[in-house]
Order: structure tokens, then C-alpha cells, then sequence
């Protein structure tokens, strides 16, 4: 993690439009904490796969509010954790 945010200080600090998003067990664990960091914008809860999916699928701006399985930021800055997203099954 130490490491990650590091590198996203940097990205946006060149690159302030750059889309920055988390995912993994620490995000899982502690979504609120991740999600309000300055340089975060979105963050994939749990194992990620369809969210990721659906994140990618979309403007990355209008639509987040329908993506299951996120946590983002409105336009006021406040942080907003969707709906989950399915466990991706294991057979």
C-alpha cells in the first residue's frame, strides 16, 4: 500500500485527470479510509472481476452510481459506496 500511494501521488501530480483506481485485500478491508484519500477516485470492493468489468465499460464519471461492487467520489468530494457486486464463482 505504501508503495501504491506513493506512485499515485506522483500520477497525479503530473496528471491530475488520470483515473486512479484501488483494489485488493486492504481496499476490502478498509474501503472508507482507502476511498478517502485525496488521489483515490475509485476503489473495487472484494474480488473486483465484475466490477471492473462494469468500471471499465463506463465514462468513469456519470454512471458510477450503477456500478455494483465500488466506492467513488461524487462531485462534492463525498465518498459513496455502491451496492455489492457477486462473488465470482469457484467452479
Amino acid at each position: 500500500m505504501i508503495g501504491a500511494t506513493e506512485l499515485d501521488l506522483e500520477l497525479k501530480l503530473y496528471h491530475p485527470h488520470i483515473h486512479i483506481c484501488f483494489v485488493g485485500s486492504h481496499i476490502s478491508a478498509l474501503p472508507r479510509e482507502v476511498i478517502s484519500l485525496p488521489y483515490v477516485d475509485t476503489i473495487l470492493l472484494n474480488e473486483g472481476v465484475y466490477a471492473l468489468h462494469s468500471l471499465l465499460a463506463s465514462d468513469l464519471q456519470s454512471d458510477l452510481s450503477s456500478i455494483k461492487g465500488i466506492a467513488w467520489k461524487d462531485d462534492s468530494g463525498n465518498c459513496v459506496l455502491n451496492d455489492p457486486e457477486q462473488i465470482v464463482p469457484q467452479d
